[in-house]
């Protein structure tokens, strides 16, 4: 079976994208698995040459590939049962695109679908899981909700996105997919997607609101993911929630700290 990992700045609709994607008859996946990225950072520092040459007693890079491989596969698939029917596992976590070279380079037939969504509507995202948190009683820490630190993670996110698409060694299996064309084209973009996969767009995929989260593997908190947002349909009123959500020194501060890579994906003219 073979890997699609799906990751992107977080708040950009990778859950949402994830239950479509699953819903396909020939792809399987569940919720997200915490540990890849630390995972594949860990591999990273392993396969330097510094540490290639003073760990050569324990592994080489082949072995260690092997190693490597062979765990992550036994730990996504250990509680799948195997379907001759089905062609890919699709694991998503939004920081998986903090590794998507490592895991690409690990697993050469895997596909790495990246979601883009406005850096300024996934400010406005992390705002309601904010008032979520406040709401439910909930401990958490208000820096990781800063405007400053939302807009930097998007930037980072961004950022990796666009290495990882100068890649020419890499970057053919490598899907972009922007969230707000996703909402108005969902036809279009998810056959394009199929069609990158080697797949045929099946009708339930445009139509996720048939199709209960409940009734799949993921996960609802009510905090991060509710009931409502992973039951909607392709729902245009996302797009732009910025516009009244922010104030006009919160608009101001995001462009400013997000301005390059919101003109390079027309986000800003």
């Amino acid at each position: 079976m073979r890997h699609l990992f799906i990751g992107g700045c977080g708040r950009s609709g990778t859950s949402f994208v994830q239950k479509i994607i699953i819903s396909h008859s020939k792809v399987v996946g569940g919720p997200e698995f915490d540990f890849l990225q630390p995972l594949m950072m860990t591999y990273r520092r392993m396969i330097t040459p510094f540490h290639l040459k003073r760990q050569e007693f324990f592994y080489d890079r082949d072995s260690l590939d092997q190693y490597m491989r062979t765990f992550v596969s036994s730990a996504l698939l250990n509680k799948h049962q195997e379907n001759s029917e089905v062609i890919f596992f699709s694991e998503k976590t939004p920081n998986n695109i903090d590794v998507a070279e490592e895991l690409l380079t690990l697993f050469p037939d895997a596909f790495f679908l990246n979601i883009i969504r406005d850096g300024r509507d996934v400010l406005v995202s992390h705002l309601d899981v904010e008032q979520r948190f406040i709401k439910s009683g909930t401990a958490y820490h208000k820096p990781s909700f800063s405007l400053e630190s939302v807009c930097a993670l998007w930037n980072k996110s961004i950022d990796t996105y666009l290495k990882l698409a100068n890649n020419e060694t890499l970057n053919n299996r490598v899907i972009n997919l922007v969230y707000e064309d996703l909402l108005q084209y969902p036809k279009r973009e998810l056959m394009r997607i199929c069609q990158s996969l080697g797949l045929v767009l099946e009708e339930g995929m445009l139509t996720p609101h048939k199709k209960e989260v409940r009734e799949s593997p993921l996960h609802i908190d009510n905090i991060w993911h509710t009931e409502a947002m992973l039951n909607a349909n392709f729902d245009t009123s996302k797009i732009g929630r910025w516009q009244k959500r922010l104030s006009f020194f919160e608009k101001r501060k995001a462009e400013k700290i997000m301005q390059e890579n919101l003109k390079r994906l027309n986000y800003l003219k």
